[in-house]
């Protein structure tokens, strides 16, 4: 699924945390501490660069200065919402609490350029490592915000961020056990091994094709979209810890609308209360008051309602002939297990923008990566990103947000980004800070024309996917 069409089910929310777009290739694992190991002395001996968030200093940071306390690493990122209340929440605990027994070190990827607008709008009275690479890889992870807990030279928990309470903070430092549902999801899939087997997600079965496979929940290892990867003269379909419905937007993904997912119309539910209830459905609270009990019942529910794939194919399909495959293999197991059919059908009419591209999209890489940027960026009123990723810099903030603020447009949905660039893409991007302001149609193109960009207007009754019951 492409990064504009990411969605999340309410039920999903806390189980999958906000994640990375789906890349349809293998990245393999870096792991290589996980819950309750001992961390090496090459790990405290590290020096990281960071900056400091009241004043947007230069600085670095050397985990071992902090050895004798417990410390909070927190990953985040400026686009995620939920990372900046987590950080904030954080922030207010360390200030209520002024107990210098725990420290909190916030952890991003990106660089301290690209954070500059959070120091400015927050003032957090710490120190961020910025540009990391090295403790993602440690501490990997599916989802932001994310938190390792260190104290004694060993990882003591890895929680949900609502877990960050005065009370379980205290209750580490005092060396009791806290009650905090651990995010422990810290290993992945080897695509190129048997799945959901001993070493590998071993996970109960749940359904078995002829040439496919669907277990479920694969415990401890990350949520994982689908992904189409190839090994010799064969093609892998694969995913992991996914909700029902999210398995059918991810095998119809290349033919639906991309903007629409089962919450706001990309799916028309014909079928029962019962059914639709179950699909949709919220799963118990999960909460830090929670008793063991409810804690239980919230476990029970994740364990009925996740599913994993995995199919294997001759021959070197591509991906739309892969995801061909597992929308017949999906179908099978929905038509077996739940009495479901799907189908796209026409949708409702909507008016969007779509992104396009001016010539190769070789020529547009080398515009959006090479680019000169101007000086005094400030004093022209410019917004300017030397190394900026294509998917929140251009697209969200450059193309998205300026066409949603042009007045008279009558736009229903948001805009689509057709150049297939990959989301993650570094660019060297400027654009002025007015063009967020309700500029024309006119004017925001000339300003993506730099990058060989434009966007057109349509009009259309979008794809959708319709479910019906049948009898089995």
């Amino acid at each position: 699924m492409k990064k504009s069409t990411l969605f999340y089910f309410a039920a999903w929310a806390l189980l999958c945390p906000l994640t990375a777009k789906s890349q349809h290739f293998f990245e393999p694992s870096e792991v290589t501490v996980r819950l309750g190991d001992r961390l090496p002395e090459s790990f405290f001996d590290a020096v990281h660069d960071a900056v400091d968030m009241k004043t947007g200093a230069a600085k670095q940071v050397r985990l071992g200065d902090h050895r004798d306390k417990l410390v909070i690493l927190d990953f985040w990122a400026t686009w995620c919402g939920p990372c900046l209340g987590s950080l904030n929440k954080l922030d207010t605990l360390k200030r209520e609490m002024r107990d210098s027994r725990f420290v909190v070190i916030p952890v991003t990827g990106q660089s301290a350029e690209m954070i500059k607008p959070i120091i400015k709008r927050y003032a957090w009275d710490r120190a961020s490592i910025v540009g990391d690479s090295t403790l993602a890889r440690i501490f990997p992870h599916d989802g932001i915000p994310h938190m390792v807990w260190i104290k004694d030279d060993r990882v003591v928990a890895i929680p949900h961020a609502m877990y960050a309470t005065k009370e379980n903070i205290t209750a580490v430092l005092n060396g009791r056990q806290p009650h905090m549902m651990m995010d422990t999801k810290d290993r992945v899939l080897d695509p190129l091994m048997p799945l959901f087997v001993k070493g590998n997600g071993d996970a109960k079965l749940r359904y078995k094709g002829a040439d496919f496979k669907i277990a479920g929940p694969v415990r401890h290892y990350r949520n994982e979209r689908v992904k189409v990867v190839h090994k010799d003269d064969s093609t892998i379909v694969y995913c992991a810890n996914q909700p029902a419905l999210g398995l059918l937007q991810q095998a119809y993904e290349l033919e639906l609308f991309p903007n629409l997912n089962p919450l706001n119309g990309g799916f028309d539910l014909k079928i029962g209360a019962d059914l639709k209830q179950w699909l949709m459905g919220n799963p118990p609270p999960l909460s830090p008051d929670n008793t063991p009990a409810q804690d239980s019942a919230y476990l029970a529910w994740y364990e009925q309602h996740a599913f994993s794939y995995e199919r294997r194919i001759k021959g070197r399909l591509s991906e739309r002939e892969a995801l061909q495959c597992m929308q017949r293999d999906i179908g099978e197991f929905f038509r077996a297990h739940m009495g479901l059919s799907a189908r796209i059908v026409p949708g409702p009419l909507h008016r969007y923008g779509v992104l396009k591209m001016r010539g190769t999209k070789a020529e547009i890489l080398r515009l959006l990566t090479e680019g000169d940027l101007p000086e005094d960026a400030d004093k022209n009123g410019l917004l300017v990103f030397p190394k900026g990723k294509y998917n929140s810099q251009l697209f969200f903030l450059m193309a998205r947000m300026s066409l949603e603020a042009s007045p008279g447009l009558g736009l229903t949905t948001s805009l689509v980004d057709s150049t297939g660039i990959d989301p993650d893409t570094d660019v060297r991007i400027f654009f002025p800070k007015e063009l967020h302001d309700g500029l024309p149609l006119e004017e925001i193109n000339r300003q993506l024309g730099r990058y060989g960009l434009y966007i057109e207007l349509e009009e259309k009754h979008v794809p959708i996917l319709e479910l019906t019951e049948i009898d089995r």
